[in-house]
C-alpha cells in the first residue's frame, strides 16, 4: 500500500480555501490506487502523485462539471469540458491527463473505456 495523499495537499494543487471539503476525492482517490494498482510496481512518490491528480480530477469533475470553457452572459449559456466535449475519462480535465502521464501502463485510463455517457439537459 502506497503512501495516502490529504486534504490539503489537494486544497493546495487547486488552490482552494481551507473550508473546501475534498474528503470525499481524497479518499476516493486513495481507495482506486492502492487496489487498482497495487500490482504495478510504481514507487511511492509516483503513487502519491496519481493520487493528489486523481483527486484533483475527481473534484473538478464534480465541482466544476470538468472545467467552464464557454460563458455567455446575455441569454445566460455555459459550456463544460465534460458535457458537450468528446474527451471521456480521465481526458476530461487537465488533472486526469497528468493521472494518465503518470499512470504509465494505463491501468486507470483503462477502467473508463466502458463507460456509459450521459447528458442532461435543464430547460
Amino acid at each position: 500500500m502506497s503512501a495516502a495523499i490529504t486534504d490539503v495537499e489537494v486544497r493546495s494543487l487547486l488552490r482552494l480555501d481551507a473550508t473546501v471539503d475534498v474528503s470525499n476525492e481524497v479518499s476516493a482517490a486513495n481507495l482506486q490506487v492502492d487496489e487498482d494498482l497495487a500490482t504495478s510496481g510504481y514507487s511511492v512518490e509516483r503513487f502519491r502523485l496519481i493520487k493528489l491528480y486523481l483527486a484533483a480530477h475527481l473534484y473538478t469533475i464534480a465541482v466544476d462539471k470538468g472545467g467552464l470553457v464557454q460563458e455567455r452572459v446575455g441569454q445566460s449559456e455555459e459550456t463544460y469540458s465534460g458535457v458537450n466535449s468528446s474527451a471521456k475519462g480521465l481526458s476530461r480535465t487537465l488533472y486526469g491527463q497528468q493521472v494518465m502521464s503518470l499512470d504509465s501502463q494505463g491501468i486507470l485510463a483503462s477502467k473508463g473505456a466502458g463507460s456509459v455517457k450521459a447528458k442532461f439537459r435543464v430547460v
